[in-house]
This record gives C-alpha cells, sequence and structure tokens, in this order.
C-alpha cells in the first residue's frame, strides 16, 4: 500500500465523447496529486480528433499513493450532452481506470539473438493512399513474447522535407534547474504537457549540453551520454505566467537559474553560443600530473571544456575522476573530468 503508483486511463465505449471523458478524468487525477502533493509524470498519452485522449498512463509518487488510488480501478460512467453532439440528445460514455503498484526496479541483461526485428508497412486508410513504404518496426523478445511496435507517418519523408514549426519571436533562452540524471526526463514531460495544455508555440527548443562518448570498461566498449552542466536544463520559450505555473508543478523541477523564481532572468545568446561551440569544437591537450588537493586551481585540457578553468570540489580516486567546478554563466557549475584531461594552474 506504501507503493507508488501506476495510473492508466482509457477510452472505452461511446467514440469521440469518451476520449473527452478521458481528458476530464486526467485532469481531475491531475488536481488530485496537486491536492496531496504527489508528483505524477506522464508515462503514455495518446491524443484523439476531438481534442480528448484515448489513452493516459501516468506515475504518481508520493506517500501511500497506491492504498489511496487502487479503489478507482474499474469502468466509470459519465451521462451527458457531449460537445460533439449537435441536437442536444444525452449520451452515455465509459473510461477504464486501473491502478498498479509500481514495480520494483530491476537489471536486465538482453541477449541480442533472442530479439526478432520485424519491418512492415504503418495501418492507413486504403485505396490511392493505401501504405507503399515500410515505415514501421516491431522489436519482438523470442523468450518472453513481448512486442514492441513503432510507426511514424504512411509516407516516408526526409528530414529536411517535413515543415518546420516556427519561431516565436518572443522566445527568450532560460535555464531551468532539475535532479541530476533526470534532464531528459524533465525534456519529455514538458513537451508532452505543453501538448496537453496547446501551449507549444511558447517553446522554440529545449537544449541539454551532451555528448555522446565512448567508454571501455573490461574490454567493453559502450556508448555514453555525457551531460556537462548536470541539472541544467535550457529552454527557449516566452515565459507567459501560464507557463511559468506548467514548469514548476514538473517532477524534479526545483525551479529557475538566475533571478528570481518569480522573476527569472534570460539568458544572452552569445553566452548560449559559446557553450555551444566549446561542446561542438572541444581541445587537444594533455595532463601529466596525478596529485590533486580539494580548492586547488586547474585546467581542463581536453573535451567540449577544454581552457575552462575552475576549482577542484571531489576527488574520486577508484575511478580517477576529478568535479571541477568552472564559471558558466556567471555561475558555478561542476564538471566531472578524468585525472590527465586537467592541469595545475601555476600560481
Amino acid at each position: 500500500d506504501s507503493k507508488n503508483a501506476i495510473l492508466e486511463i482509457r477510452a472505452g465505449t461511446g467514440g469521440l465523447e469518451a476520449t473527452l471523458f478521458v481528458a476530464d478524468l486526467y485532469k481531475m487525477y491531475d488536481k488530485v496529486c496537486l491536492n496531496k502533493r504527489w508528483s505524477s509524470e506522464i508515462i503514455n498519452i495518446s491524443k484523439s480528433d476531438a481534442g480528448g485522449f484515448k489513452e493516459v498512463i501516468l506515475l504518481v509518487k508520493g506517500n501511500n499513493v497506491y492504498s489511496s488510488l487502487k479503489y478507482e480501478s474499474g469502468v466509470h460512467r459519465v451521462q451527458r450532452v457531449p460537445e460533439t453532439e449537435t441536437q442536444g440528445r444525452v449520451h452515455t460514455s465509459a473510461a477504464t481506470v486501473a491502478v498498479l503498484p509500481e514495480a520494483e526496479e530491476v537489471d536486465i541483461k538482453i541477449n541480442e539473438k533472442d530479439l526478432r526485428v520485424d519491418v512492415f508497412r504503418s495501418s492507413g486508410p486504403g485505396g490511392q493512399s493505401v501504405n507503399k513504404i515500410e515505415t514501421a518496426v516491431r522489436l519482438r523478445h523470442v523468450p518472453s513474447g513481448i512486442i514492441i511496435e513503432n510507426s511514424e507517418t504512411k509516407e516516408e519523408k526526409p528530414e529536411d522535407d517535413k515543415p518546420k514549426k516556427p519561431q516565436n519571436p518572443n522566445a527568450k533562452w532560460y535555464i531551468l534547474q532539475a535532479y541530476a540524471g533526470y534532464e531528459g526526463r524533465v525534456e519529455q514531460t514538458i513537451n508532452e504537457k505543453l501538448k496537453i495544455e496547446g501551449l507549444e508555440h511558447l517553446v522554440d527548443e529545449i537544449f541539454i549540453p551532451s555528448e555522446d562518448i565512448v567508454r571501455t570498461k573490461d574490454g567493453q566498449k559502450r556508448k555514453v551520454n555525457q551531460k556537462y552542466f548536470p541539472g541544467y536544463v535550457l529552454v527557449r520559450m516566452e515565459l507567459t505566467p501560464e507557463l511559468w505555473h506548467l514548469l514548476m508543478e514538473i517532477n524534479r523541477v526545483s525551479g529557475f537559474i538566475g533571478g528570481t523564481q518569480k522573476k527569472p532572468l534570460p539568458l544572452d545568446d552569445t553566452e548560449l553560443e559559446k557553450i555551444r561551440s566549446q561542446i561542438s569544437e572541444g581541445s587537444q591537450q594533455k595532463a601529466t600530473e596525478d596529485e590533486f588537493l580539494i580548492g586547488q586551481k586547474v585546467t581542463i585540457t581536453e573535451g567540449s571544456f577544454g581552457n575552462f578553468s575552475g576549482t577542484i570540489d571531489e576527488i574520486n580516486q577508484d575511478r580517477r575522476k576529478l568535479k571541477v567546478l568552472v564559471s558558466i554563466f556567471g555561475r558555478p557549475t561542476p564538471v566531472e573530468v578524468e585525472f590527465d584531461k586537467v592541469k595545475h594552474v601555476l600560481e
């Protein structure tokens, strides 16, 4: 009963009106989470043509969440004159709600030999509009029978041919402070909530400074996405009061960096371009010394932050790594580097 809960809401009988009912239920549960100081994350959401949702799946976290929500499971029904009704008749629509306790996280190893990948055509209307290009992928784990499918559009188009989102002339760059390690989840949640609230036009871009690097451990090479500003999520947006409240209600977002929480200060575009260029260019210098002390001044000599100077905040001898506080956007920011990628600053 003390566990977090997975809350699934799906449209039942009633057509498009049932999807509007799902949207109403989602808003109701979202307000319950706010009142009880629970946090909610959208795992999956599927919109309908009427502006409702065919399906909403949430992860709700807090104290005794499952014990409070488990009795919500079942079929929910509503009788009303729907927005889709033109003659004033009362309709009955239904939605199903399922509440499951959050499963414990476990590490699993999947053998590529147990996977089967099928490429097929996305579903679509017949006649002249029949899909003639294989744009969908089905991934099957043979031992368990688990299947994952994903499809784009019924016509495969190059990325450059897709219509680009118009830029908001009033948008500026701001820095959101998120929990370190959850930057990607915060970005996903922002995009999902923007779609739900119809505020996508206020946000131009979300940028998490990172780089894919290859690390070798026990003779095995693996690609790792390294964040250069842990906990920083940069957003180019027109910060209206409505958008401010939406961002502050997102789980694992603690506020803004710069200015005050109510009136955050935007970044200068030149500051951001400097960071982008540092990430793309890097440096080629090497370090030769291995003895370091907390508070010692060093210069990063390799990688995206080559030539940045700062002070040592942490030393990890086992991993042979340092955490160096460098000044970014005028604020001390931790950057993790290896011993051989820094040099001492001679004072």
